[in-house]
């Protein structure tokens, strides 16, 4: 077998080799890990307030009409004033210890034009969050090096374990050996 053919040869075979670890690697799921931090978030100092738009009409047909007719007294400018003064309504539903809430509702000519929300919470809650923990790795790779006097050709292996990637690499053109560690130094 020629010189020249040795590269290619293994250049397919590590070529293969990745393409399958690829798929076996991308079906690995990560595992999650729940964790609750020391962190403890601190209640609302500011209460929230949310305006919300008034509500349109939507007619619905109820297939009937009935009209009755009452005999009495009315009194016209009462009712032409209570249909165009605004009225405010102020609801809460809750107030106490773990939080308020407010709803201020404002009326006028029997519609409501302007509803505001006002929500804070008076608890303190702890902060959680999950940790992903990735599956170890294994990768298989080429390499090209030189040292300005000598060109290199060879192959590597990576095995990376949590955060932490153990290398070694053999250089077939120069018979040389390389062993490596990595880590990770920002610790994300």
């Amino acid at each position: 077998m020629k010189t020249k053919t040795i590269p290619w040869i293994l250049s397919v075979i590590l070529l293969i080799v990745i393409i399958g670890q690829h798929v076996y690697y991308t079906n690995k799921p990560t595992k999650t890990i729940p964790v609750t931090d020391s962190v403890i978030m601190k209640p609302d100092s500011i209460p929230y307030s949310v305006t919300v738009p008034a509500p349109y009409p939507v007619f619905k047909d109820t297939g009937s009409a009935w009209i009755q007719i009452i005999r009495t007294d009315i009194d016209t400018f009462a009712i032409i004033r209570d249909y165009l003064i605004k009225n405010y309504y102020h609801r809460v539903f809750k107030d106490d210890s773990s939080a308020l809430v407010i709803v201020d509702d404002t009326v006028s000519m029997n519609r409501l034009h302007k509803a505001k929300f006002t929500f804070m919470n008076r608890r303190a809650e702890r902060v959680s969050h999950e940790i992903k923990i990735y599956p170890d790795r294994l990768f298989l790779g080429g390499s090209v090096n030189t040292n300005l006097k000598k060109v290199g050709l060879g192959i590597n292996a990576t095995y990376v374990h949590d955060k932490s990637a153990y290398s070694v690499e053999w250089d077939f053109i120069n018979k040389t050996y390389q062993v490596g560690y990595g880590f990770n130094i920002l610790r994300k």
